[in-house]
């Protein structure tokens, strides 16, 4: 769950406390390299340090760049209120000369050099399974994915759907508040969940998963409001698959012909994959939502690097006096799955703000 770390990001004030508390550490250490305890402390600090200044660069650029349905339009024109750039529009751009670089929140890699080389991910949260969406069958093929045998992910789809659905009604294969009263687990509030890791509270989630396939699953779905659009220009492979009901062939053809034209509805899907879809409970689109998830981890050269920074960025409504909130998690440990490198590639450069450029202050 995430540490309710909120507010405007200070990168200053980060930093400077960081900075702090290494000179600290490097003080204390005898120097001889052999106090691990140390060197983890120092490894932890370095990736905090350079992962909070990455944060800062990335929410100014939130801040100050327009949106489109893949991301951030670095340099670009804002769009209308349709979110759509017209050819008139897009012709004057390119003959103005006028450079754009896209970022995009499909959870690729980039990479930006933040005092040690960092590798990001910027996802948005509309790209996911959303687990208050009530779509049993997307959870379900998502469970399936994830080494879940098909009939405990039913029931686990199930459970969740029970668990959200504001009723206590049961549904085939689900589990409602006497079910939880038989098994001594505290009862459903059946309400939305606030954050993913809720779903540790529903029946039979806990102890199905090993501790590799909560982490996956952890990055793979999110708590959203329950009719919030899927966006078909942010999803990851097994994202599409799942909500969609796809094979890996099909979500390849969406990715592939996403990076010429953004999709919109599942008209789009029809046509490219030929097949007839009538799509899930969760209803589908292709803009982002107001959540953009962030994730960093120092680049080693290909060598595994044993943690992992997140933060979640969340756009308050239009005219609001606070536009972003930051909510930091604790550091993480293990496998991250960091970026489908065989989609996307590795490293492509994280897009600098051409405001900071024209200052010179990069």
């Amino acid at each position: 769950m995430m540490a309710h770390e909120q507010g405007f990001v200070l990168p200053s004030l980060a930093l400077a406390t960081a900075l702090l508390s290494l000179s600290i550490i490097v003080a204390a250490d005898s120097g001889d390299g052999r106090n691990g305890a140390l060197r983890d402390l120092r490894e932890r600090l370095a990736l905090e340090i350079a992962a909070t200044t990455a944060e800062a660069r990335l929410a100014h650029l939130l801040l100050t760049e327009p949106l489109d349905q893949r991301g951030l339009r670095v340099g670009g024109d804002r769009l209308g209120p349709s979110g759509v750039l017209t050819p008139m529009e897009r012709g004057m751009r390119a003959a103005a000369g006028r450079i754009v670089h896209p970022l995009l929140f499909d959870g690729r890699a980039y990479h930006i050099d933040a005092g040690p080389m960092l590798q990001v991910e910027v996802q948005d949260e509309a790209g996911l399974v959303n687990l208050n969406s009530g779509d049993e069958g997307a959870v379900s093929r998502l469970l399936t994915r994830f080494g879940v045998a098909e009939t405990k992910a039913r029931h686990m789809a199930a459970a969740l759907a029970d668990y959200t659905d504001g009723d206590d009604l049961r549904r085939l294969n689900g589990v409602e508040r006497m079910g939880y009263r038989r098994a001594g687990l505290p009862i459903p509030q059946d309400a939305p969940l606030e954050e993913r890791s809720g779903v540790e509270a529903v029946a039979g989630w806990r102890d199905a998963l090993s501790s590799i396939q909560g982490s996956r699953l952890q990055n793979r779905v999110a708590a959203l409001p329950p009719m919030q659009r899927f966006n078909l220009n942010s999803a990851p492979s097994d994202a599409l698959q799942a909500t969609l009901g796809l094979d890996a062939r099909d979500a390849g053809l969406i990715l592939a012909a996403r990076e010429k034209v953004a999709m919109q509805s599942l008209a789009d899907v029809a046509r490219l994959t030929g097949l007839s879809l009538a799509g899930g409970i969760a209803p589908i689109g292709g803009l982002p939502a107001r959540q953009i998830r962030f994730r960093a981890r120092i680049d080693r050269g290909g060598k595994t690097d044993p943690y992992h920074y997140e933060a979640r960025l969340t756009f308050a409504e239009e005219g609001r006096d606070r536009p972003l909130i930051v909510e930091v998690a604790p550091l993480r440990r293990g496998p991250a799955e960091y970026a489908e490198r065989s989609q996307h590639g590795v490293g492509s450069p994280f897009p600098i703000s051409p405001a900071l450029l024209a200052a010179r202050k990069w």
